[in-house]
């Protein structure tokens, strides 16, 4: 959200870091009220208590599962063989709606 977003833009990056960091330190962050700061502060000092306690545990972020890559593969050496089957390589003719092609 906006508020770590402007925390971790000024250097705070865990709660721990606002936590033990002094009020004159917090009032220097651009944007946020006396009173937001205290409530940053508190909920900081708070969070920080309850993990030392083991009330709180950090989960740890899961493993990215590996990905295989596909071996590049090359065209073909020579020329390309033109497409088989039915399918036209132009558009084809033109047809009046009273039958025969327009030219």
């Amino acid at each position: 959200d906006g508020v770590s977003t402007i925390l971790y833009s000024q250097a705070f990056r865990t709660p721990e870091e606002i936590a033990e960091s002094s009020f004159q330190e917090l009032e220097r962050i651009p944007g946020f009220s006396k009173n937001r700061l205290e409530e940053i502060q508190k909920a900081a000092k708070e969070y920080v208590e309850k993990k030392r306690q083991g009330l709180i545990v950090e989960e740890e972020e899961p493993e990215a599962p590996a990905v295989e890559v596909a071996p590049a593969v090359e065209p073909p050496s020579g020329e390309a063989e033109p497409p088989s089957g039915d399918t036209p390589l132009s558009d084809p003719p033109l047809t009046s709606p009273h039958g025969g092609e327009k030219v």
